[in-house]
């Protein structure tokens, strides 16, 4: 299917700030660090370019897991903003944030900050998404407050094949308490 976007324009930054100080006799000079990266993508398919975006608040329950089927619809299909289904070729782009030390407002209702880890590119299932992985892992764990952010802007990006590749699988590494999280996925339909 391929996408019901007329057009996408998308970037992705990291910026990290830093000024560390040292008190000295007379002074407390400092250093100053920035350092920033942006890419951007432009619509269409190949280097530089994407057609698809996902982004959700999700929330699941304690020892739980979601597994975000990538080509189709596994439960429900993932949705683009204008609730256009959304079938990903490759994946160009991943940030995700450990919301559950926040108390927030979700589609479901609110949720209560807690401590809870989630867990990500777990190869538990075979047909698991391992994206910037490229080989089955223990998965990268993301303690509460914690941010994720990969990129891979080539033409390919990150190959999503159905029912191999395709699962976008997040567990809660917490037995009892809720997880919250907010992801974004940016890439090309099939």
């Amino acid at each position: 299917m391929a996408t019901d976007l007329t057009g996408f324009t998308g970037r992705i930054r990291i910026i990290v700030d830093a000024t560390p100080r040292k008190a000295i006799d007379l002074a407390i000079p400092e250093a100053v660090l920035r350092m920033v990266k942006s890419l951007t993508f432009a619509f269409g398919t190949g280097l530089g370019k994407a057609n698809q975006i996902f982004w959700d608040r999700r929330v699941i329950t304690g020892d739980g897991n979601d597994p975000l089927d990538l080509t189709g619809p596994l439960g429900s299909p993932l949705a683009n903003p204008f609730e256009g289904v959304v079938n990903f070729a490759n994946i160009k782009g991943i940030a995700l944030l450990n919301r559950s030390d926040e108390t927030l407002v979700h589609a479901g209702g609110t949720h209560t900050a807690t401590d809870a880890i989630i867990k990500i590119f777990d190869a538990v299932e075979g047909n698991t998404f391992l994206g910037p992985c490229e080989a089955a892992p223990t998965g990268f764990t993301l303690k509460p407050g914690g941010m994720f952010l990969t990129t891979n802007p080539l033409a390919a990006g990150w190959t999503v094949t159905d029912d191999s590749t395709d699962i976008f699988r997040v567990d809660n590494e917490d037995a009892v308490d809720d997880a919250l999280y907010d992801i974004v996925l940016i890439g090309e339909s099939t």
